[in-house]
């Protein structure tokens, strides 16, 4: 004996399926359920990974010249390519439609989104504008009022400015 090598049976080749059944084992006790197994069809055709061997030169040596040649997957390559492009290209297609699409969705609940707000933003303005504020006391009493309003009213300063402009040419 020369060396040790590890092989594996070739299922493709063969055309091996999951047609076997055994029961499965749990804790080396035997239970109810069963699962399926490959029968080999064959014994004769087994795969070597040359390339992963640390004895991978004195394998090549020992094999006939036979069994070391490349043989192709395909016998006609450029067709099989050809045909995978096409079915490529066309899934392609369907994705970009259906991103384009999803994209257009997104872009519209956005728009949606952003015009329920300022709709929203502007009804409220309506109604600060539409409020009456009472002017007690002096002008610096104002002032601290309309210091106290816009920190009760909120963050839209822009509106709250108008509004104590507006009260004080009323007062």
């Amino acid at each position: 004996m020369d060396f040790v090598f590890s092989v594996q049976h070739d299922c493709w080749t063969a055309n091996c399926q999951p047609t076997g059944s055994r029961v499965q084992q749990q804790e080396r006790q035997a239970t109810t359920r069963t699962e399926k197994i490959i029968k080999h069809a064959d014994d004769d055709h087994f795969v070597v990974n040359m390339y992963a061997l640390h004895n991978a030169t004195r394998l090549w040596n020992a094999l006939p010249s036979s069994l070391k040649d490349p043989r192709p997957l395909y016998t006609d390559r450029r067709a099989h390519h050809d045909a995978l492009a096409v079915e490529l290209h066309m899934t392609q297609t369907e994705k970009r439609a259906q991103a384009q699409a999803s994209r257009k969705a997104t872009n519209d609940a956005k728009k949606a989104k952003k015009r329920k707000r300022t709709t929203k933003a502007e009804a409220e303005d309506d109604m600060d504008d539409n409020d009456t504020f009472s002017v007690h006391g002096s002008e610096e009493e104002n002032d601290d009022e309309d210091t106290t309003q816009m920190n009760i009213l909120g963050s839209n300063g822009g509106s709250i400015r108008q509004r104590q402009k507006r009260r004080r040419v009323e007062v």
